[in-house]
């Protein structure tokens, strides 16, 4: 049987087996009475079935019942405009999936390889991508709010160490499972750059849990913005903030003179930077 149907579709409409392609495409409840089995692919163990039209319904289904989806078989699945918030998909295999414009806000992705998957447009706020593998994968207009957002809290409260922080990333001398050594992650790679100890930051202190270590979790050594979806996302938003805070420095420079005007900007940039995470 070729992979195609991998996901174990039974038909039993008396259509050929490996005719499954017109399944996946979407085709209508009634032209089709299909069985589709979403498998584990370590051991083959059936994690969720039933009648559904298309894969990314029965997988809508099993997410609306809170299935654990542990280590499901999704290789290639066609799950474009998927509705999958909050599914729990800890260890999927979902190589070269096509995701575009799926809602995943708040899945559980931890560990999940989703190597040349496609995940343009689709919507991850709040997800969990810890260890999740996004080699070759597409995040082109993606929603990652949470993780941005905090990353650039990380960059307000280290600015001077942004430039070495960047450059790490584009080395590959980032590993976001420790935060000591060479290649370290985040807060790490920020405390290589200052020459203090991880926990000598200041206002910056170690927290595995938050959305910023979370994301450079997925990153390790080798990883650059070419290879690897998770780092060039993370080059892009500190980019993003480094033209932010470009911008900002030069209207206080050309506030200068202006009787309150710098002070004013000055205070606002500062105030950014007050709140500790």
């Amino acid at each position: 049987m070729s992979t195609i149907c991998q996901y174990a579709f039974l038909l039993t409409s008396g259509a050929p087996p490996c005719e499954t392609s017109s399944v996946r495409a979407g085709a209508r409840r009634g032209v089709w009475a299909v069985k589709i089995e979403i498998k584990r692919w370590d051991n083959g163990a059936t994690i969720f079935e039933g009648e559904f039209d298309t894969l990314a319904l029965a997988l809508e289904e099993a997410a609306r019942k809170r299935v654990d989806l542990y280590r499901a078989s999704l290789d290639g699945a066609s799950l474009v405009g998927a509705r999958l918030d909050g599914a729990s998909l800890v260890g999927a295999r979902l190589d070269g999936a096509s995701l575009v414009g799926a809602r995943l806000d708040r899945a559980s992705l931890d560990g999940a390889r989703l190597d040349r998957a496609s995940l343009a447009g689709a919507s991850l706020d709040g997800a969990s991508l810890d260890r999740a593998s996004l080699a070759g994968a597409s995040l082109d207009g993606a929603s990652l709010v949470g993780y941005r957002s905090d990353i650039r809290a990380v960059l307000d409260l280290a600015p001077n160490e942004v430039p070495g922080l960047l450059a790490a990333l584009r080395e590959g001398r980032v590993n976001g499972s420790v935060y000591s050594g060479e290649c370290a992650c985040l807060l790490g790679t920020i405390a290589n750059v200052r020459g203090v100890k991880h926990d000598d930051l200041g206002p910056l202190r170690p927290n595995a849990g938050r959305p910023a270590e979370r994301w450079f979790l997925s990153i390790k050594k080798g990883d650059t913005p070419e290879n690897h979806s998770g780092a060039g996302m993370a080059v892009k938003w500190i980019e993003e903030w480094q033209a932010e805070r470009g911008a900002m420095m030069r209207l206080i420079e050309a506030a200068r003179g202006v009787p309150g005007l710098a002070t004013a900007v000055a205070d606002f940039d500062a105030s950014r930077s007050m709140v500790t995470p």
